[in-house]
């Protein structure tokens, strides 16, 4: 079985899941790609993505600060969004929201020395 990784500007891990084996059979290909945050990119990549793929549902697992720290985008008139996240609130070490990173620098600028950390 091959992932297909697709190549696009700003998104990381954005892959084809065609392949995988389900117990229907396995997943035509197109029909189920995955990315990072989509809204990182510009409007012609992301265009052309939906395009390209025939994408026409978004299935966002993020958190609700995930999503309000990131960039609102238009999706095509064809495309519905489905919010269905994972984690109903953020968590040390599993989410990756802006805010984390702040604490996170701040708390390791208290560390004084080695013994500390």
């Amino acid at each position: 079985m091959n992932v297909k990784i697709i190549k696009a500007k700003k998104i990381r891990n954005i892959r084809d899941l065609s392949q995988f084996q389900t117990p229907y059979g396995k997943i035509k290909e197109h029909a189920f790609i995955r990315s990072s945050r989509i809204e990182l990119t510009n409007d012609k990549t992301r265009n052309n993505l939906f395009q390209t793929y025939n994408i026409k549902s978004i299935i966002d697992l993020r958190n609700a600060i995930e999503i309000q720290e990131g960039k609102k985008y238009q999706l095509p008139n064809n495309a519905t969004y489905h919010h269905i996240p994972v984690l109903a609130k953020s968590y040390f070490g599993i989410s990756h929201e802006k805010k984390m990173s702040k604490v996170m620098k701040k708390e390791c600028k208290k560390i004084t020395n080695k013994n500390d950390a």
